[in-house]
């Protein structure tokens, strides 16, 4: 098993909330890889799957990828800066983790994306990313199918609403009323 369980309580990871969105390891988190094995200490600080708050409905901040997410943020704030791995090893470990722990294939496409995309937009990231860019359109498409039809459905709904409050005040303002020269039955 790729995450060793280090104690009997199924391998379930401990935390320490310390703020809303920070939690505190109360045990290491062990990985171990076909070639490394990355050790996540006891009092790793965290803040599981950093997800945009919009984003929260469709991939969560925690759930059975916990362990793929505390690992990729050890990567990126240990092993990145020490050189041990690469930005792309550490998105491609965390994709693998995912898989590991039996995340859905289209779940763990769209957390894969994310944190790709994340990536270009940080400089101690960005190297190596277009190696990686049809994958990310392919996640691309993947997530705008899954938000285009909802978010057309609520265009549409607001719309209607929008339109249905405008004729109300229309009719209560000027229903009964009529102008000057204008004929009434």
């Amino acid at each position: 098993m790729p995450f060793a369980p280090k104690n009997t309580r199924g391998g379930r990871v401990l935390v320490e909330p310390i703020s809303p969105t920070l939690f505190r390891l109360e045990e290491e988190v062990r990985y171990v890889g076909d070639v490394d094995e990355f050790i996540v200490p006891k009092d790793y600080v965290t803040d599981f799957a950093t997800v945009p708050r919009v984003a929260v409905w469709l991939i969560p901040r925690f759930g059975s990828f916990t362990k793929a997410a505390i690992l990729h943020d050890f990567l990126l704030t240990h092993c990145l800066e020490a050189g041990r791995v690469s930005s792309v090893d550490a998105d491609g470990l965390f994709l693998r983790a995912l898989r590991e722990l039996r995340v859905p294939a289209y779940r763990r496409l769209l957390m894969w994306t994310g944190v790709r995309w994340a990536a270009l937009f940080s400089k101690k990231r960005r190297p190596g990313w277009l190696r990686t860019f049809p994958k990310v359109m392919l996640g691309t498409v993947a997530f705008l199918l899954s938000i285009l039809p909802p978010l057309a459905i609520l265009v549409v709904a607001l719309a209607v609403l929008v339109h249905n409050a405008i004729e109300l005040v229309w009719s209560l303002i000027f229903d009964g009323k009529t102008e000057a020269g204008s004929l009434s039955t």
